[in-house]
This record gives C-alpha cells, structure tokens and sequence, in this order.
C-alpha cells in the first residue's frame, strides 16, 4: 500500500494485488452502496489520517478509482466542499512523475485528451504537465514552478503541446 498526499485537498492510495487480498476486495467488487465496501474505505482512511493526516470528516468526499496493469488499483480522494478560495488555481501547469512509460500511457488513457498538456524527461522520468488536472497514477511534483523552469532551461520537452491527445492517439487504443 502506497499513500500520497497529493494536495491539501486530495489524497491517493495504490494498492497492489496482496494489498486487495489482505483486505478482501477487488477492484471490480469496490461498490460505495456495499458495507464491505465502506468498511475497507474507512479503513484506508483511517491509516491515511495517522500517516498523512488527510480527514475528511465534516467533507464530502469524491472517490475515483483505476484499476492497474499488476491486478492492483489505485483510489482518489478529493474534498468536494473546497472553500472558494482554494479553488483559485496557479496559472503554471502541474508536473505529474512518472517512473516507466506504461504508467504514463496507462494515465494518458484516462484523461481528457483536449487537455492542455505537455511531456519532458529528466532523470529517468516522464515528466507530464497538466494544467488545473489531477492525474491518475502520476505523482504530483513538490514544488511544479520550479521543476518546470529547469526543465526549459535545460530542454528536457518531448511533446510542447497536445501530449495526452498525441501519446492516445499513437500509443493506447481507441476510445470508442
């Protein structure tokens, strides 16, 4: 089990097939009107209380989840209720990392490809930038302004413009 805190406001838990198993769940089985269901997301919330310190008590709480190629899955949680002036966003992209190009592809499948999107690469990662997006298997980039100068600094660009559109359209199947 992995936990990140990928904001103030979201929070993102893998869990790979022995992680499903110890806690008695498939990805296919994850229904919210299922108390086993609740159980096991209470149950994550709680340890992602003590190590993160993520609550969502009072919140309302959007919960995404995608399953992933090792028979694991990874889940999103967001606070719905955000104040207004949390949901000012930063005109700069965020950079989301991503350690192997199939995590990237896997992520890119995911997303709106009319996105405003780009990609680079440095040290050994995909590097891709959303603008106001969060992304599915990516982890978010600590401090986004200042890895995005370096990377045009250092022309670390694969993609300028249109990432997510490009990468689905020559790498992932069609959507139908």
């Amino acid at each position: 089990m992995e936990i990140k805190r990928i904001s103030a406001h979201t929070l993102s838990i893998y869990l790979d097939a022995s992680d499903l198993d110890e806690l008695d769940i498939t990805y296919e089985a994850l229904d919210v009107l299922c108390p086993h269901t609740r159980l096991v997301i209470r149950q994550l919330l709680e340890t992602a209380l003590a190590q993160t310190g993520f609550d969502p008590k009072g919140e309302r709480l959007l919960i995404e989840a995608y399953p992933v190629e090792d028979e694991g899955c990874l889940l999103l949680f967001t606070l719905a209720q955000v104040k207004q002036e949390d949901r000012v966003r930063s005109a700069e992209p965020t950079l989301f990392l991503f350690s192997s190009f199939d995590l990237l592809r896997q992520a890119c499948r995911q997303l709106d490809p009319l996105l405003s999107s780009s990609l680079y690469w440095q040290n050994g990662q995909y590097i891709l930038a959303l603008q106001g997006q969060t992304c599915p298997l990516g982890a978010a980039a600590a401090d986004s302004e200042l890895l995005l100068a370096e990377l045009v600094e250092n022309d670390c660009c694969l993609l300028k413009e249109n990432a997510v559109s490009l990468l689905n359209q020559y790498f992932n199947e069609r959507r139908n």
